[in-house]
């Protein structure tokens, strides 16, 4: 899919309850079958959208990363059209539901990714491996000083596809290759790297994606292992930085 195509779906299911309570014949037929925003409930659909805006905002701003803001306007809209559509009509929030997992779908690893490995000229690329080539590659690089920060990850995740695509940004962007290596392995159905590295891969985890700093041995490099859930779904660059202590390329990492 390209980018303008993933924008278009963003903003589509970003103003999807306004259009179907203000865009006629929509309102006329959808339920509750009249047009007009909610102004009768304790919070209003004006109040709705003004809070999660200012949360967006609010997260950008302690980020210090103005660029993604419409990425978080996105998905907190996306957010607060879950509960206004819950408000309006169970109904309606089990269609919105539907194209919401459509979304992630569309946007998935394929697209992301999560099962290709991309580069760029400046940068480097995310090594996509499997539970035995992990084991492979940590053994074949045991006398490399550079750890491998490891995504673990579910492919019915969608916490999960949002990290893969952020590993993508943070080694394409160059700016992280003095300090580690990244790589990602699907361990959706790999018991045997899920128990060697204790993860919950079942589909009722609120564990993955995990990110581990694994040192050359294959061991946890200081016991350094995060597990996101779905927190991967809004979190930031600079998040995972200051939990590893990665240093960016000239610049200093602040405290």
């Amino acid at each position: 899919m390209a980018i303008s195509q993933t924008l278009v779906l963003d903003i589509v299911l970003s103003i999807s309850y306004g259009c179907c309570r203000l865009v006629k014949p929509l309102c006329e037929i959808l339920p509750p079958q009249q047009c007009g925003l909610d102004q009768s409930s304790g919070q209003s659909d004006q109040e709705v959208y003004t809070v999660v805006l200012l949360a967006a905002m609010l997260r950008t701003h302690r980020s210090g990363s103005w660029s993604n803001l419409m990425p978080k306007v996105f998905f907190f809209l996306k957010l607060a059209n879950i509960f206004l559509f819950y408000r309006m009509d169970v109904r309606m929030l089990v269609v919105y539901m539907v194209f919401l997992l459509i979304g992630y779908l569309l946007q998935g690893p394929g697209e992301d990714g999560g099962d290709v490995n991309t580069s760029s000229a400046k940068g480097c690329q995310v090594r996509v491996y499997t539970g035995k080539e992990l084991t492979e590659y940590l053994s074949s690089a045991a006398d490399d000083a550079i750890p491998l920060l490891v995504a673990f990850h579910a492919s019915w995740s969608p916490p999960s596809q949002a990290l893969v695509k952020l590993f993508q940004e943070m080694a394409s962007s160059g700016l992280y290759s003095s300090c580690v290596k990244f790589a990602t392995v699907e361990v959706s159905h790999d018991l045997v790297t899920a128990r060697r590295y204790s993860l919950d891969n079942s589909v009722t985890s609120t564990e993955l994606p995990t990110l581990i700093l694994l040192g050359s041995n294959g061991t946890a490099a200081d016991q350094r292992r995060l597990d996101l859930g779905p927190k991967a779904l809004a979190i930031e660059k600079e998040y995972i930085c200051k939990q590893f202590q990665l240093k960016v390329v000239g610049a200093e990492q602040p405290d």
